[in-house]
């Protein structure tokens, strides 16, 4: 389909540049009216436009449509291990859970609190909400608060 594409393309773009020649090199003909070399000249100015709209033309003709339907759903259960992690906000101190996966061998992001979108870099206000880098300039769930940068966090216990 590619290569029968590519000659296609190929034979569009050579005719069009012939017919634009032959075009030309009849605007050089002696006894031509102004207004014959002026809609000869407008009929050169829209062969590129035509041709764009031809190879569109070919690209959908030979561009491959394909429907997917669902026909089954899997369920994978794998073990996690809940890490119980407590952090210091000046003199509040916060417990989040966090959740290791063993298959990835990493820990899962945790959620702002402010968008509720999954962040890797996280960021505390002055009511210990935990804030993503998009959020961490005002805390949308207390509306304010003095941003503080995340510490390193202990395992509860």
């Amino acid at each position: 389909m590619n290569r029968k594409f590519r000659r296609d393309v190929r034979n569009l773009e050579e005719y069009y540049r012939s017919l634009e020649q032959e075009m030309q090199q009849s605007l050089v003909r002696s006894g031509l009216s102004d207004q014959l070399v002026q809609d000869r000249r407008a009929k050169i100015a829209l062969i590129p436009e035509e041709l764009a709209r031809k190879k569109e033309d070919l690209f959908k003709k030979y561009s491959i449509r394909i429907g997917i339907v669902p026909c089954a759903v899997l369920l994978v259960a794998t073990p996690a291990v809940k890490v119980l992690l407590r952090v210091a906000i000046g003199k509040k101190q916060k417990a989040i859970s966090a959740f290791y996966n063993p298959v990835t061998k990493t820990m899962d992001p945790l959620v702002c609190e402010g968008c509720r979108v999954s962040a890797t870099r996280l960021g505390f206000c002055d009511q210990a909400h935990m804030l993503c880098p998009d959020c961490a300039g005002r805390c949308p769930v207390c509306r304010g608060g003095q941003l503080h940068s995340a510490s390193p966090t202990q395992p509860a216990g």
